[in-house]
């Protein structure tokens, strides 16, 4: 046992002070190699009620930007937000040319993959701090709702080639399912949940998202996360690397991401990486009225995604079109101009 814990902490020294010296490396040395350097692969996209006006140029733009940065594949974050419907059916009032046909149709001709999320309430993070009894009888009418909401999706994704997956909006922390209890509510809600998109499409995967505060130590969020994998069909985990949100620091973010790791490999299941492109200026979360945030700048980027790479399959940025295309504002075109040229040297 002794020898074991010496073990890791000499592999934890080992990989920060590698992750130190491969930064600098690269900062001093602007000749990197593309073959020797990670991208991102994927985005979020967040539809929010500016999206139901825009227009197919609207939308041809934004695709565009996907291309040049090599974008494969889109988490649809919601279909519905708030009870705002952000797809058309044919059977409620959007428009023909709702946000998430227009981009079930632009990715499909783009060659791009996309995750659909389903519906998410913005007072979740305010409910599930609630007692357990209350939550647990908050999860289950959500697990309804989604059920639902895939199943009038269903027959508008099945029409198209770029759909690969369903999306579970309900964000994972590890403040809020500390207690036994809290957590066999969490991953009843999660597995009946999963078992319906499943059975919806046996060949599509489930994916869930997640983050981390550091209040627990890693080896209890290894534990928690390798708990949940075993309760629920869950096949990818997405892992917020936390650092535009100030969640984790660059030194902690390592010994997280290799619980996390651990936990998914056990379970054969598929660990991503979100590489937050943001830098938060107020608020708690992305769901807070308050919330204000602006594009990084890319030495930290590349920082989070050298250390992202070492445990994710595959890196998801939260969220290009705010952060890293000219639609986000000037610190946004900044970031994109850098960023393509390491993408395209």
């Amino acid at each position: 046992m002794i020898d074991r814990v010496k073990s890791e902490k000499f592999l934890r020294f080992f990989l920060l002070f590698t992750f130190l010296l491969s930064t600098q490396s690269c900062a001093l040395n602007p000749s990197v190699t593309k073959s020797s350097q990670t991208f991102l692969k994927g985005t979020f996209i967040q539809l929010l009620s500016a999206h139901q006006g825009w227009t197919k140029e609207d939308w041809e733009g934004l695709f565009a930007y996907l291309r040049q940065l090599k974008v494969s594949y889109l988490i649809v974050q919601w279909s519905v937000f708030d009870k705002l419907e952000f797809f058309n059916d044919g059977n409620n009032q959007s428009r023909v040319d709702a946000p998430l046909n227009f981009i079930l149709n632009e990715a499909e001709k783009a060659g791009m993959n996309v995750f659909v999320g389903l519906e998410l309430d913005p007072d979740y993070w305010n409910e599930i701090a609630r007692d357990t009894s209350f939550v647990k009888n908050y999860l289950a009418d959500m697990s309804h709702a989604s059920k639902e909401l895939a199943d009038r999706l269903a027959p508008l994704v099945k029409k198209y080639d770029s759909f690969q997956g369903w999306y579970i909006t309900q964000e994972i922390d590890d403040s809020n399912w500390r207690t036994f209890e809290s957590q066999q509510i969490l991953f009843d809600h999660l597995n009946d949940l999963g078992a319906h998109l499943h059975k919806l499409f046996p060949d599509k995967r489930v994916a869930l998202s997640g983050f981390c505060n550091a209040e627990m130590t890693p080896g209890v969020f290894e534990l928690f996360w390798d708990s949940l994998l075993k309760a629920t069909p869950i096949d990818i985990v997405l892992f917020q690397d936390g650092i535009g949100a100030d969640k984790l620091t660059f030194a902690q973010l390592p010994e997280y991401l290799a619980s996390l790791h651990r936990a998914t490999q056990i379970n054969s299941r598929q660990l991503q990486v979100v590489v937050e492109l943001f830098k938060q200026v107020t608020g708690n979360d992305t769901l807070s009225t308050q919330f204000a945030a602006e594009a990084a700048e890319l030495e930290r980027v590349q920082k989070q995604i050298m250390i992202d790479a070492a445990y994710g399959s595959d890196l998801v940025a939260f969220s290009i079109p705010e952060y890293m295309t000219p639609l986000g504002g000037p610190q946004a075109e900044k970031l994109f101009k850098e960023y393509l040229k390491i993408r395209h040297p």
